[in-house]
C-alpha cells in the first residue's frame, strides 16, 4: 500500500519563497543593465536585500491581513499566493482567493494556488474574477511567474509595502551618518546663516528640557535632520514633485510649506557654502540623501496605513534614552481612539467642530479627527480647515504636517491641489499665559539667561524674523484685541485667511528664487524688485483683507512693506530657500486661535514637573498655580510645597480651558489627575483647584485611570475628559 507524500505547510512556504527570491533577482540582474542613477542604486539594494535570508520577509510578506482572513505570502502587493499540501485542497484555496482575499486586496492582479510540485496562475479581471493562465508543474510554472514579474516591475518598479518591519530594515542604519553629519556640520557652525538656526534650535530644546547640554543638544539636532529629509523626501515622493535625491531631502519642489528652516541647514551648507567644504564633505552629503531618496523610492507609498511610517521613523532613528531625555513619546493610537469616542459621546460628534491640539506632537489626534470628520459626512475640504495644531518642537510641525496632507491625500485621490494644513510652530503655554508673540528668534537677555550655561558665547538671532515679529506683526495684537467679536462670530473665515497668507508668503519666496536664480549681479535688488511687486499684488487683491486678520495684516504691512521686504529679502539672500512663510504666519496663528475659542481640544501636553520648567516666564506659571491653590483655601507657604511637587501638564490644562467653548480632553500623569489607590498628591490638588476656578462653567469632569504603562517610561497615564455647561 503506497502512502501519498504530502509536504508540510512550512516546508512548501520555504520552497515557494526561495524559488521566487531567485526569479525576481534574476529579473532584477538583467534591469540593472540598462537603467542609470537611482534607479541603478535601488537595484542594488533590493539585490542585497534578496541575498540575505532574514529580509526575505520585506520583500514576500507573510499571513499579510486580508478581511477576516491572512494571506500565505504576497508579492509586490500584486501576487496572492495559497498554499495547500494537497492538490485536492485546490478548490478550497481558490473559493478563499475570489471570495475573501480579492474583496480585501484591490490592487491583486495575479494568484497562485500551489503545493510547490502543482501550480495554478490566474490573472485577476478588472470583474474581480480569476482567469485561469497556467495549470501543470513547476518547471513550465517558474517561467510564467518570471515573465508576470518582469511586466510588474517594468511597469511600477519595485516597492515594498511599509510594514513596520520593513521600515526597520529599510532606515535602520541611517543613524549610522549622524557623525559624519555633525563632523560636515562643525565645519560651517560659526557661518552667519548657520548658527541661528541652530541657536534657534538649541533654545527650543533648552526651554523644553533643562537638563540637557551641549552635546547633547547638537547630535540631537543632526538626528532631527535626518527625521526632516526623510519626512521631506517622503512627501515629494508621494505627490510626484521630484526624483531628483537633493531636491527630495529639502522638499524644495513642494508646493505646500512643511519644513521649518533650522532643519534644513544642510541645503544651504551644500548649495551656499560650499567653498568651506572639502570634496569629501560635499560626496557624504550626496550619499546621505541618495540613501534616504533611494530607500523612500522603494516604499509602496499607496498602502492604506500610511500614518504609522513616521511614528515608525521617529522611534527607529531616536533613541529610546534620548526618547526619555527630552520626554517625547507618541500617544498610542488606541488612546487616541478611546479620547475620540468619549467626546462623540458628550458631544454628538466632530463634524463641523474645530478641534485644536495645543501640543499636537508628530499630529496623532489632528489626523483621527479629520478622519472622524469625513466618517461623519463632513467635506474634506471643511474638515481639513478645522483641525488645528500646535508645537514647539519643529520637527513634530513638519510631521504633524505631513501626516495631514498624507490623510488628505488619501480621502481625495484625485485632486490636483492640496491644502495647507493649520499646524503651527509656537510656544503654546507663553500663549496661555502671556501677552504678544511667543519668539525663539530675538538675540535679547532672557535668552541669554535662558541659555547661561553655555560657553560663553553670544548667542545670534534671526534677525530678519525678529524685524517682522517685533517691528511689524506685534503691532497686530492690540488691534485684534478690538475685533475679538467678529473673529469669534467668523471663526472659519479668519483661519483661510490665515492659509491664505502663508499660501501668498510661500508663492512669493519661491517665485523671486526662481526669477532671480541666473541673475549674477545685484540679487538682492532682483529679490526686493518681485517680493515687493508680488506682495502688493497679493495685498491689494479683492479676495484678501475680507476678515479681521486680513485687515489688520494688510494695514500694519502695507504702512511698513519697505522694512518687511528687506527682511524677506535678506532671508532669501542669506538662506536661498523659501521656507519662512510657515515661520511668520506661525507668529499670528495662535493670537487667532486664542481670540476664537476651539470647540474641541484634545491633546497630550508636556510632562514635567513645574519647577524643572526653565522657561524665562516661569515664574508666570508658578505664580498662576500658587494662587490657583491659594483661592481653594490653602495657606500661602502650603500652596508652594503644593507647586514644587505639581506637573506642568495641570497649568497646561488650566490654559486650554480658557481656550475652549465645549470640551477638552487631556492625557494626563495619573499623579496629576487622579488615582484612588493613593492618598491626595500635590499635582492632584492643583488640577483639583484648576477645575475649581471654572465650577461654574464645567457640566461634567471625567476621569479614566488606564492602569497601564502606555507610553512605556514608568509613569501611568490617565484621561481627563472636561464637558462645559
Amino acid at each position: 500500500m503506497k502512502t501519498a507524500y504530502t509536504r508540510p505547510h512550512e516546508n512548501i512556504r520555504l520552497a515557494v519563497a526561495k524559488s521566487i527570491v531567485d526569479i525576481t533577482k534574476n529579473v532584477l540582474l538583467r534591469f540593472r543593465k540598462h537603467v542609470k542613477g537611482l534607479q541603478e542604486y535601488s537595484i542594488d539594494k533590493l539585490i542585497e536585500f534578496l541575498d540575505k535570508v532574514e529580509y526575505w520577509h520585506i520583500i514576500i510578506p507573510q499571513e499579510v491581513v486580508a478581511g477576516r482572513g491572512f494571506i500565505d505570502m504576497d508579492l509586490f502587493n500584486r501576487i496572492i499566493f495559497e498554499f495547500k499540501g494537497k492538490k485536492s485542497e485546490f478548490k478550497d484555496g481558490y473559493a478563499k482567493i475570489l471570495n475573501s482575499y480579492l474583496p480585501n486586496y484591490p490592487r491583486a492582479l495575479y494568484a497562485i494556488i500551489t503545493n510547490y510540485n502543482t501550480w495554478e496562475i490566474y490573472r485577476v479581471t478588472e470583474a474581480q474574477k480569476l482567469e485561469l493562465i497556467y495549470q501543470g508543474d513547476r518547471s513550465r510554472a517558474i517561467h510564467v511567474i518570471e515573465s508576470i514579474i518582469e511586466d510588474i516591475l517594468s511597469a511600477e518598479g519595485y516597492r515594498i509595502p511599509p510594514h513596520p518591519n520593513a521600515i526597520s530594515i529599510l532606515f535602520s542604519d541611517l543613524i549610522s551618518f549622524e557623525d559624519g553629519l555633525k563632523k560636515v556640520f562643525d565645519k560651517i557652525s560659526d557661518d552667519p546663516r548657520i548658527r541661528p538656526l541652530y541657536e534657534a534650535f538649541k533654545t527650543i530644546i533648552t526651554m523644553l528640557y533643562s537638563e540637557t547640554n551641549e552635546e547633547f543638544i547638537a547630535h540631537l539636532f543632526m538626528k532631527h535632520t535626518i527625521l526632516q529629509t526623510i519626512v521631506l523626501a517622503s512627501l515629494s515622493k508621494v505627490l510626484n514633485k521630484t526624483m531628483v535625491p537633493i531636491e527630495m531631502c529639502s522638499g524644495i519642489k513642494l508646493d505646500v510649506e512643511v519644513a521649518l528652516p533650522y532643519l534644513n541647514w544642510w541645503f544651504i551648507a551644500y548649495t551656499r557654502l560650499r567653498d568651506r567644504l572639502s570634496k569629501k564633505d560635499v560626496e557624504f552629503i550626496e550619499k546621505l540623501v541618495r540613501e534616504i531618496a533611494t530607500r523612500i523610492s522603494m516604499i509602496d507609498w499607496d498602502i492604506v496605513y500610511l500614518e504609522d511610517v513616521f511614528r515608525e521613523f521617529y522611534e527607529l532613528l531616536i533613541d529610546r534614552e534620548t526618547r526619555r531625555k527630552i520626554g517625547e513619546y507618541y500617544t498610542p493610537l488606541w488612546v487616541v481612539e478611546l479620547i475620540i469616542n468619549r467626546i462623540k459621546h458628550l458631544s454628538g460628534g466632530l463634524r463641523d467642530k474645530i478641534v485644536l491640539d495645543p501640543f499636537c506632537g508628530s499630529g496623532s489626534f489632528l489626523v483621527m479627527a479629520f478622519y472622524e470628520k469625513i466618517k461623519e459626512g463632513e467635506d474634506p475640504d471643511e474638515a481639513f480647515t478645522e483641525v488645528i495644531g500646535f508645537d514647539i518642537n519643529p520637527l513634530a510641525v513638519s510631521i504633524a504636517r505631513a501626516e495631514l496632507i498624507l490623510a488628505y491625500r488619501k480621502v481625495c485621490r484625485g485632486r490636483r491641489t492640496l491644502p495647507r494644513p493649520l499646524v503651527f510652530h509656537t510656544d503654546t503655554l507663553y500663549s496661555m499665559f502671556k501677552q504678544g508673540i511667543p519668539s525663539f528668534y530675538a538675540k535679547n537677555s532672557r535668552k541669554h539667561d535662558l541659555l547661561s550655561y553655555l560657553k560663553a558665547k553670544k548667542a545670534l538671532g534671526l534677525e530678519e524674523l525678529e524685524i517682522i515679529e517685533s517691528r511689524i506683526l506685534r503691532l497686530v495684537i492690540p488691534y485684534l484685541a478690538k475685533e475679538v467679536s467678529e473673529i469669534r462670530e467668523k471663526p472659519k473665515e479668519n483661519l483661510i485667511e490665515l492659509l491664505r497668507i502663508e499660501g501668498a508668503l510661500g508663492g512669493i519666496l519661491r517665485s523671486a528664487l526662481v526669477r532671480c536664480k541666473n541673475v549674477k549681479d545685484n540679487i538682492r535688488k532682483c529679490l526686493k524688485k518681485h517680493i515687493e511687486c508680488n506682495l502688493k499684488q497679493f495685498l491689494s487683491s479683492e479676495e484678501f483683507g475680507k476678515t479681521s486678520i486680513g485687515r489688520i495684516f494688510k494695514k500694519q504691512v502695507f504702512e511698513k512693506i519697505d522694512e518687511f521686504c528687506n527682511a524677506l529679502t535678506e532671508l532669501l539672500e542669506k538662506y536661498g530657500n523659501g521656507v519662512w512663510a510657515t515661520s511668520i504666519v506661525s507668529m499670528l496663528a495662535p493670537l487667532v486661535v486664542k481670540h476664537i475659542k476651539a470647540d474641541i481640544i484634545m491633546t497630550n501636553p508636556p510632562w514635567l514637573q513645574l519647577t524643572k520648567f526653565k522657561t524665562y516666564y516661569a515664574e508666570t506659571l508658578t505664580s498662576y498655580a500658587t494662587n490657583l491653590i491659594r483661592k481653594v483655601g490653602v495657606a500661602t507657604d502650603k500652596a508652594g510645597r503644593i507647586v514644587m511637587g505639581s506637573d506642568l501638564a495641570s497649568m497646561a490644562l488650566y490654559g486650554a480651558l480658557n481656550m475652549s467653548k465645549n470640551i477638552v480632553a487631556f492625557v494626563m500623569p495619573r499623579e496629576a489627575s487622579f488615582y484612588a489607590k493613593t492618598s491626595q498628591r500635590s499635582g492632584i490638588l492643583l488640577t483639583y483647584s484648576v477645575f475649581k476656578s471654572f465650577e461654574n462653567t464645567i457640566d461634567n469632569v471625567e476621569m479614566i485611570d488606564l492602569n497601564f504603562d502606555a507610553f512605556q517610561h514608568g509613569n501611568y497615564p490617565s484621561l481627563v475628559i472636561v464637558k462645559f455647561k
